[in-house]
């Protein structure tokens, strides 16, 4: 299903106001009792959110209306103070959604209404009912986090979630030197370990570092040095980086002496064959960005080495040079060990160490893999 999302016009206002009378009998079923009361969203607020262009609606491939959103660009008054937590970020600019809204038989439409949203402003707030279980799961999926308790204007509380983008946080001078001095530097790496792969795990560390409320311009300096110690070999590679960050006097300008230190050990720690466990939140950060479970990548940059530091090998050398890593690294029982037990790579990890029970699985993707690399 394809859908189309556009702003609302005052010809979709009895569609809309469907729309949340379905979302008001989703809500009753699932116990949820105290949301959306009193007639809540009055049409007379409906209509004036469309008149300022502030609301949108959900089309389908036929041009029904099955969702609508209300997206807000300025400053939410009750936002302004929030309890028990605090905001992912509280400095940049941000949008608020309300009044999320779908027919029940259209499935993935809150997700496609959250995702425009992030196209107009990477930096978006929402909140819910304690009792809301359904949207609760839905922000969480979507990439929010949980960050607090706000006040509406009657005093009712609700929680409040936001989704940022990271980069947005971080230092502009920094975000320059690493893109012109440091990420170039991954070009004359393997394939496996290009700028892409470096781009990947920044952006791994980051999310980590929003959700547990760490500094993101530490996480992302982490995260871009960790593999700068391969232009002196793969071996010692996590110890050369270290070295790197101590010595590159230029990262003095945003990290003080101790930061730099802590910098130097979670780039070290980063190494998944690693036999202690990090020294730091960022060393896990890293160390588990630097995992990413994806099971096509794993098995492609598996074979990229092989074929990188191996030439003369045959295929079928390579195939089972490749089958006893992915069995001593990520199988069940293997060393790779991940760091926080409720991110996505824990699940990820589960469902891969599931295919890789099945043999002639395994075989087949790792042939095919292979003549999309030229390895014969």
């Amino acid at each position: 299903m394809c859908y189309t999302i556009r702003k609302a016009s005052a010809c979709d206002l009895e569609a809309m106001m469907g729309i949340f009378d379905a979302g008001r009998q989703i809500m009753r079923s699932d116990g949820n009792m105290e949301q959306w009361t009193g007639g809540y969203p009055q049409r007379e607020l409906v209509s004036d959110e469309i008149e300022r262009g502030n609301s949108y609606v959900v089309l389908a491939d036929d041009g029904v209306v099955v969702a609508t959103f209300a997206l807000i660009l300025s400053d939410d008054p009750t936002y302004r103070v929030i309890y028990k937590g605090q905001w992912t970020d509280d400095v940049l600019p941000y949008g608020t959604i309300h009044r999320t809204s779908s027919r029940p038989d259209y499935h993935d439409v809150a997700r496609q209404c959250f995702n425009y949203a992030w196209s107009v402003r990477p930096n978006l707030r929402v909140d819910t009912h304690a009792d809301n279980r359904i949207m609760q799961q839905v922000l969480l999926k979507a990439g929010f986090r949980y960050c607090g308790i706000i006040h509406l204007a009657n005093g009712d509380e609700r929680l409040a979630y936001q989704k940022v983008d990271a980069l947005n946080c971080i230092s502009p001078s920094l975000l320059d030197y690493v893109e012109t001095h440091i990420l170039p530097q991954y070009d004359a790496f393997d394939e496996a370990h290009q700028q892409a792969h470096a781009r990947s795990v920044i952006r791994e560390s980051l999310d980590l570092a929003m959700r547990y409320n760490a500094n993101t311009n530490l996480a992302y300096a982490v995260a871009a040095y960790h593999d700068l110690g391969l232009s002196a070999g793969r071996e010692l590679h996590h110890v050369r980086s270290a070295e790197i960050v101590r010595a590159d006097s230029a990262l003095r300008k945003w990290f003080s002496d101790a930061q730099i230190a802590v910098m130097a050990d979670a780039v070290e720690d980063h190494r998944a064959s690693a036999k202690s466990a990090p020294r730091s939140l960022y060393g896990r950060m890293v160390a588990e960005a630097d995992r990413y479970i994806d099971g096509d990548d794993i098995m492609r940059r598996t074979l990229l080495f092989g074929k990188k530091n191996y030439p003369d090998l045959g295929l079928e050398q390579h195939l089972s040079r490749a089958k006893q890593h992915l069995a001593e690294k990520y199988a069940e029982g293997g060393y790779l060990r991940l760091w926080f037990a409720d991110s996505g790579n824990a699940a990820r990890l589960k469902a891969f160490q599931q295919r890789l029970k099945d043999a002639e699985w395994v075989d087949s993707q790792l042939r095919q893999l292979a003549g999309e690399l030229g390895i014969c």
